[in-house]
């Protein structure tokens, strides 16, 4: 796997030119509401036959979430439009560059799309999509960016007082609302997901590297809260019992792997992060290699190894997986447990590789 495989999404635009311009064509359409749900329904098996990587993903949910508020009884031609209209905003300001429908250079900012998505909720005549405007209003929330306050070190040269993020506390509340306010909305599943993520990312660490008054690097770990297993896990189970085997199910076991590992439960952390190399999902399979690469590497720490090498030795995927990251030790001076090789094999029963220059006997 090399580093654009995960930090590049290495965009595949085959099928997108005929797709994106369709997509922006739902700007001031004049179609009727059964018109536009079958433009929808066309575009979202040709989206799903093209996808191929998560900048693709807006796309695939803007089209989910049409299909959804189209199907709603009370919507006529005219929430319909100015609903869809909102909708496209979100799309491309939510986007990337890379992704099928990139933001747009003159588009309005997030804070008037707010602004529009208020004065929609105000509106009675738009009652009866409200839930879909206050869940829109989140779902920008979740992509704006905010400056937080950086957690200065001792001796840190780093002038920068704060780092770029998203305002988790705020949206885990709107959620709890929504969730309060709509218990039936069809839009609930994707609040469950996105207040879980809410939780969930307010403790996730943001890895902080500055160069101190000697000259020396260091590195530290900063996060807007710690880690408390059983508050993030709660969102995750409240998820599961709402819709077991749901949509978002490979998302929910995601985090629950990254909390188990970071909580040292290693057992469901492999067994959690294997199945999901097994999900084909391009995006949570990169963060499931890297999440196994940093499982691994725990056990340079004497404390974690002894539970550490039972969990890997119940798994016979595990154990084969280990098997390759372990082959690759000598290969980097600084890999984790460059130096635990003989001791590693031995504990785990595994057959150290045949010399190359034994290879032909």
């Amino acid at each position: 796997m090399t580093d654009a495989d995960y930090n590049g999404d290495m965009e595949d635009s085959k099928g997108w030119d005929d797709i994106r311009p369709r997509i922006l064509g739902f700007r001031e359409t004049m179609k009727t509401v059964p018109e536009l749900a079958e433009e929808v329904k066309e575009l979202k098996v040709l989206v799903a036959a093209h996808f191929t990587s998560v900048s693709q993903t807006g796309c695939l949910n803007f089209l989910d979430d049409l299909d959804l508020v189209l199907r709603e009884p009370q919507v006529t031609t005219q929430i319909a439009d100015r609903y869809v209209n909102l909708r496209v905003d979100v799309l491309r300001a939510s986007s990337w560059y890379g992704a099928p429908v990139v933001p747009d250079p003159d588009g309005i900012a997030d804070y008037q799309i707010r602004d529009r998505i208020a004065a929609a909720i105000s509106d009675p005549s738009m009652k009866p999509v409200s839930d879909y405007l206050e869940f829109l209003d989140a779902a920008v929330v979740a992509n704006t960016e905010i400056s937080v306050p950086r957690q200065k070190q001792a001796g840190d040269k780093d002038d920068d007082d704060a780092y770029r993020s998203r305002d988790y506390p705020a949206l885990e509340k709107m959620l709890r609302a929504f969730l309060e306010k709509y218990p039936h909305s069809h839009k609930c599943e994707a609040a469950r997901l996105l207040l879980a993520r809410a939780v969930y990312r307010q403790s996730w660490p943001r890895i902080e590297t500055v160069e101190t008054d000697t000259g020396e690097i260091s590195t530290y770990v900063e996060e807007g809260e710690q880690l408390k297993p059983k508050r993030v896990l709660a969102e995750l189970d409240a998820y599961d019992r709402e819709f077991p085997n749901g949509r978002y199910s490979p998302e929910i076991r995601d985090m629950r792997a990254s909390v188990c590992w970071r909580s040292g439960e290693w057992k469901p952390a492999l067994d959690l992060t294997l199945r999901q190399l097994d999900d084909q999902l391009p995006d949570l399979r990169r963060d499931a290699i890297l999440r196994l690469a940093n499982i691994f590497a725990e056990l340079e720490n004497p404390d974690h190894r002894p539970s550490l090498i039972a969990a890997i030795r119940e798994n016979p995927s595990a154990l084969a997986w280990f098997k390759v990251y372990l082959a690759k030790a000598q290969n980097y001076r600084d890999h984790p447990v460059r130096f635990l090789g003989g001791y590693l094999e031995d504990q785990l029963g595994i057959q150290p590789p045949v010399p190359q220059n034994q290879n032909a006997q």
